[in-house]
Formats: structure tokens, C-alpha cells, sequence
């Protein structure tokens, strides 16, 4: 619902939050032809899963970053642009980041999840809360088969989750910035997702 202050946000539960998260955001990550070719050009002759997921991160952070939020009261604040849209114009948000990447690794036949989280304090977002407006920030959390590197959490049902930012400039897959490090995130996924 939307008052005169703007969106109210009101959920049962994480896994609600994340449900609704990811429906609004569904038909933002659908791929086309450019996008594939791309990313497939940027994975050519990776011998390993993190060796065509360090291309693909580094292509979509080295993208302009640019904020434009519109229909916030409609969740237009929480939905990604479309990832053709990011990729033609080459700028977007956190969430368009992070949405163009799942859209690329995607194409590499790489499954991934955008991640909420509050990047301005690690201790901000309170559990007993369920609700999007605790975060400011979207990264992504790539499904990997190892374990082995300092940013993997561990998710009940998807196993190794490489945690990574699309829109951190320095960071390279396999590990966060520090201020991004030890808070509480909504991995959003209808089936999978909650708070970690």
C-alpha cells in the first residue's frame, strides 16, 4: 500500500520479502541475443567456473554506475532495469549491476541470485523485521561448486554461494569489501530465498 509518505512495505516472513522481490524483478533478467554473445565471448576458453565468472564480473563493474529511481511507490525502487536495457546503454544502479551479471552468467550456464544487503552498517538490518526498506544495496551471491574462497556462505539447499559486487570497482570475484562483510542479507530467490 502507498501513503502520503510513500510505499509501506508489510511481510510475514524473509522468504515473503525475497518471494515478492524476486516476482518484480523476473522479467528484468531476460536475456537476448547481444547479452549471450557476449558473455559467452567474455567465458571463451575458461578452463575453470571461477575463470569465466571473473570476465563477466569485471565487464559488468568496469559499466558506468548511475541511479535513476522512478515509480518508487509501484516497487520501481526494487526492480532492476532490464538487462538489455543496462547493456545497451553500459550504466545502471547496484540492483542493474548485479541483475546484468545473473543475466550473463546465465548464458555461461551459471545459475546466481541478487543478494540485498545494508551496506552503510553491517548491523542495521534486524531479523524480527521483515521488510525491503532495511537495504540499500544489491550485490549477488553466485551458485559454485567450491568452497574454498573467502566470500562462499554456505545456503541450506544451494550449497556454495560466491558472494560478489558488481558495482565495487576494485573488489574481483572471490572475495567482498570490507564494509560489505559479517551482515545480515536477503538472498532473493521465490523457492530459495530468506535472509543469511
Amino acid at each position: 500500500s502507498s501513503g502520503s509518505r510513500g510505499p509501506v512495505f508489510s511481510f510475514d516472513s524473509w522468504p515473503q520479502v525475497a518471494r515478492w522481490l524476486d516476482e518484480l524483478g523476473a522479467l528484468s533478467s531476460e536475456s537476448n541475443a547481444p547479452i549471450a554473445a557476449k558473455a559467452q565471448a567474455l567465458a571463451a576458453g575458461a578452463s575453470t567456473e571461477l575463470d569465466r565468472i571473473r570476465p563477466i564480473g569485471r565487464y559488468v563493474q568496469d559499466l558506468n554506475y548511475i541511479s535513476i529511481q522512478m515509480g518508487t511507490a509501484r516497487g520501481g525502487g526494487y526492480r532492476p532495469h532490464p538487462a538489455a536495457e543496462v547493456f545497451a546503454k553500459s550504466y545502471g544502479d547496484c540492483k542493474d549491476k548485479a541483475n546484468l551479471m545473473k543475466t550473463m552468467l546465465r548464458a555461461v550456464g551459471i545459475e546466481s541470485y541478487l543478494v540485498a544487503i545494508c551496506a552503510r552498517d553491517p548491523f542495521y538490518v534486524r531479523e524480527e523485521w521483515p521488510t525491503p526498506l532495511q537495504f540499500d544495496h544489491c550485490i549477488l551471491a553466485v551458485r559454485v561448486r567450491s568452497d574454498s574462497l573467502p566470500a562462499i556462505v554456505k545456503h541450506p539447499s544451494l550449497g556454495s554461494l560466491l558472494l560478489f559486487d558488481p558495482t565495487d570497482p576494485d573488489t574481483p570475484p572471490g572475495d567482498l569489501p570490507e564494509y560489505e562483510q559479517g551482515s545480515n542479507a536477503l538472498l532473493i530467490s521465490r523457492d530459495h530465498g530468506g535472509l543469511m
